[in-house]
């Protein structure tokens, strides 16, 4: 995955935040999910004190940024946001939950998972 996005460390911080949220969102944290994460962080060139960063934001503040950001940027989210809910090799509903939230908050058009 090469993207060129051209976002900001605050968008990159806050997409990182809701990936974290769909991570967790099931309770368990699989392989396929930090691999998944390790990849985004690397194309996205998000640090490690980015990330720190990310883990620190509120929902709101990760919501109104991410809102914000035009609408490729935002069809490239809703990519990553469905393809972090896959990393598992299953798609759980609690995750699907923070996805359709994330979307109706942010005007992101839900795509199916």
């Amino acid at each position: 995955m090469d993207l060129n996005l051209d976002l900001n460390i605050e968008q990159k911080r806050a997409m990182a935040s809701v990936l974290i949220d769909i991570i967790n969102a099931d309770g368990q944290i699989h392989d396929g999910e930090k691999k998944y994460l390790k990849q985004v962080r690397k194309s996205l060139k998000i640090d490690k004190k980015d990330m720190q960063e990310a883990l620190n934001m509120s929902v709101i503040d990760s919501l109104n940024i991410i809102k914000d950001m035009n609408n490729f940027q935002k069809q490239a989210f809703s990519y990553m946001m469905q393809e972090m809910i896959k990393a598992d090799g299953e798609v759980d509903s609690r995750e699907t939950d923070v996805y359709v939230t994330v979307c109706t908050a942010a005007d992101i058009a839900v795509n199916p998972v």
